[in-house]
């Protein structure tokens, strides 16, 4: 089994390309737009003018950005397009306004881009304030901060106060002092302060008594950093102390520490000592032992402090799904070893955006041998769901280093990345060895397989029988409907229908209900009408269960088999099955029901559910439909529009449109089509490639135009007849049967010809 797999899974290879994914974030306000990037590590960037508008360069080419939503908040009448190229590192924003560009650092990793609506010309004599861009040092104890005037007071003043210098300052004094300078040289860098050349600095004023109060009692911001996506408190992180997992255990040998740890778990009264049932339950999780843990938790932890979190992190240690309230879940964004327990516990569907990467990986390394080896996979994929793969890399390769083999969950998620970033050849080979070990990784690691190997086109039976046979030994476990599922997709991308219809039945029994409409179902459907399964849709569309059928497909399914029996004739079935969707509107609808329209025979109701639409199959639909009627002038340049030159030649034919034929018909089409008319300005056929005209004998190539029409038969002059008469079912019988005789006729002369001696040359 492993090496059928190995064998058909070994086909391409590429390289794997990962990149930090920015969130981006815009706004309008009255005079300026703003787009803010957060990144996930320190980088730096230049902005400058250029043809199009503006461009941001960043210093980094690990990073992407999706800019798709960023014109939702901001009109684009100052950015009008905004993309970015990764191989260069450039954000080009195109702009055609009198604006100019403004970038500063907003926040941690935050970088704020303004494009502001320039200000009108000053008089010379004018004083202009310097705006400043970046982190600048701020110049205290020198004149020149002016700010606007605050829209309330920082503080209230006494009403009778000394203007005198202040004696010694007390250290609360001081502390304020260092923090209103610093806020204030964050507002100088972001543009809210200006300096001014010539201020005068004001006496410092009298010595304020503040009361004693807690420190970060208050948080300030400037007007720049109110647009940023607010931050809401978070819960409360756990201390060092109850999760620093390296100092838990006595020894580094399992036997010794839990024989240590039970050594009066239980005192002479048989009553549980609840310290010593806590080194118990710690002692249990180094070593990575949760179901034990939690046992302990349960029979003699009643007194434990915060039970409730090692409970959790017994289950983490288990790979076990926490209930969606758990207070562990929340805590990503702490500063300790809360962060890693709580990326640990979630699933990757569901991983937060605020992940405090640096404790995490700092984390990771202190946690002893067992635990990085059974927390290490889960870590790492989780972070790859949240488009951190530098830190995945770094845990990644220390799980490796701490192990003589990567352990066979990181050889999974090594492979999803690699058929990510289109390494194929290797990834396939490992998922192949992984889904024929007898593991209950087998299941999900033949997932992998089968749809890697589907969306590549490189499925072959002897993986598909592997496949059913993994997934019958497994059909009891929790990826055993997952596997049938792409099963079914395999099975119907290789034109097994009957094999496929088969696994359908028993993921329909396994999983049953199934959620309508159902994505499984209507991808095998749509094969079947793609592939021209004719007699299995025959069947299906004229069974009993056709309703309940049509309610499990989606609407691109239920449109598909519609189109299907249309073409094959079966107008009534074909508005049936149509009549299954919601009646609305879209063009996708008119168009079948124009196309059934066209089959029962009523072109005048196709035109009408199509008129007016310029899209190639709504102008195809419309021809056929004036064909059917008559029209094959308006036909004809309906199809030419449609980039369908073939039918519109046709029908210049069919309407007699020698000058139609002689712009959209085939080669010898339009040379007849200029000899029909007679054309003076026609060109005349090449001359044989090496011949000498003056030997060649009189042909249409050397004839006046005139000359050419004279030695046309007579019903071919324009004038004589206004066009030759249609093609009849007789006359194309009578046609065949002459060529039929003619042809008799040659046969019979090249026969004797051949009978006769060969002439003897001189």
């Amino acid at each position: 089994m492993k090496t059928a797999l190995t064998a058909a899974a070994l086909t391409i290879s590429a390289s794997l390309a990962q990149a930090e994914s920015v969130r981006v974030y815009s706004g309008e306000h009255a005079d300026f737009s703003r787009i803010v990037l957060v990144f996930g590590e320190s980088i730096g960037w230049s902005a400058a003018k250029s043809p199009t508008g503006f461009e941001v360069r960043f210093d980094r080419r690990d990073i992407s950005m999706d800019l798709g939503g960023i014109f939702e908040k901001m009109p684009k009448d100052r950015v009008r397009n905004a993309s970015y190229d990764p191989a260069t590192g450039i954000l080009d924003l195109v702009s055609d306004c009198m604006c100019e560009i403004e970038l500063f650092e907003a926040g941690q990793r935050t970088v704020a881009i303004d494009i502001r609506t320039a200000a009108p010309a000053m008089d010379p004599g004018d004083s202009v304030g310097i705006t400043t861009a970046g982190t600048v040092p701020f110049p205290f104890g020198v004149a020149g901060l002016s700010m606007p005037a605050p829209r309330f007071p920082l503080f209230p003043l006494p009403e009778e106060q000394s203007t005198g210098p202040i004696p010694d300052l007390s250290p609360r004094l001081a502390a304020l002092e260092t923090a209103l300078l610093e806020q204030l040289e964050r507002a100088v860098s972001q543009g809210v302060a200006e300096i001014a050349p010539g201020a005068v600095v004001p006496d410092p004023v009298a010595k304020i008594d503040l009361p004693a109060l807690p420190e970060n009692h208050i948080r300030s911001r400037t007007v720049y950093e109110v647009d940023l996506p607010d931050e809401e408190p978070g819960p409360a992180c756990f201390g060092e102390d109850l999760l620093d997992v390296s100092s838990w255990a006595s020894s580094e040998d399992p036997a010794t520490a839990l024989a240590m740890a039970r050594n009066g778990l239980v005192s002479e009264l048989d009553e549980p000592a609840p310290e010593k049932a806590l080194d118990l339950v710690r002692t249990y999780l180094v070593f990575g032992f949760g179901a034990e843990a939690a046992a302990v938790i349960s029979e003699l932890g009643q007194e434990i402090e915060n039970r409730s979190l090692y409970r959790a992190m017994a289950k983490v240690v288990d790979n076990e799904k926490l209930p969606a309230g758990s207070e562990l879940l929340a805590l990503t964004a702490c500063d300790g070893p809360s962060a890693l327990w709580a990326l640990a516990a979630h699933e990757p569907d569901s991983v937060p955006r605020k992940i405090n990467l640096r404790a995490v990986q700092a984390w990771f390394l202190r946690l002893p041998a067992p635990l990085r080896q059974q927390l290490g996979p889960r870590i790492v994929e989780n972070l790859r769901a949240a488009g951190q793969d530098g830190a995945a890399t770094t845990i990644r390769n220390a799980v490796v280093r701490a192990s003589e083999a990567r352990p066979p969950r990181l050889r999974l998620i090594d492979a999803g990345a690699d058929l990510d970033g289109g390494r194929s050849k290797a990834a396939l080979a490992d998922l192949a060895e992984l889904a024929s070990d007898a593991s209950e990784l087998a299941p999900e690691a033949m997932t992998k397989l089968l749809n890697g190997a589907r969306r590549r086109g490189l499925l072959d039976h002897r993986t598909m029988i592997t496949a059913e046979a993994v997934a019958f030994e497994n059909r009891d476990t929790p990826g055993a409907n997952v596997l049938l599922e792409e099963i079914v997709l395999a099975w119907s991308q290789t034109g097994e229908f009957d094999a496929a219809w088969d696994a359908w039945g028993r993921l329909e029994e396994a999983s049953a209900p199934r959620s309508s409409p159902d994505e499984i179902f209507s991808a095998m459907i749509l094969d079947m009408v793609r592939k021209g399964a004719a007699g299995r849709v025959l069947r299906l569309t004229h069974s009993p269960d056709l309703p309940d059928m049509l309610q499990a497909l989606s609407r691109n399914a239920v449109l598909a088999v519609a189109e299907w029996l249309a073409g094959n004739g079966f107008a009534d079935k074909a508005q049936e099955v149509l009549a299954a969707l919601p009646s609305d509107d879209g063009l996708d609808i008119r168009k079948t029901r124009a196309r059934i329209a066209l089959v029962a025979g009523e072109p005048s109701l196709a035109l009408s559910f199509v008129a007016a639409e310029s899209d190639p199959d709504s102008l195809t639909l419309r021809a056929e439909a004036l064909s059917a009627l008559g029209d094959h002038a308006a036909a004809s340049l309906l199809f030419e529009t449609a980039s369908r030159p073939e039918e519109a030649a046709r029908e210049a034919w069919l309407g007699g449109e020698a000058g139609r034929i002689a712009e959209v018909g085939s080669e010898p089409e339009r040379a007849f089509a200029l000899q029909f008319e007679n054309d003076p300005g026609a060109e005349l056929p090449p001359e044989t490639p090496g011949a000498d005209r003056a030997e060649q004998p009189p042909g249409p190539a050397q004839q006046a135009p005139g000359e050419a029409v004279a030695s046309l038969p007579t019903s071919a002059i324009p004038g004589t007849v206004a066009f030759p008469e249609p093609v009849t079912l007789r006359k194309s019988r009578e046609l065949i049967e002459a060529s039929r005789s003619s042809r008799e006729v040659i046969a019979g002369l090249l026969e004797e010809g051949a009978s006769q001696p060969s002439p003897v040359a001189p």
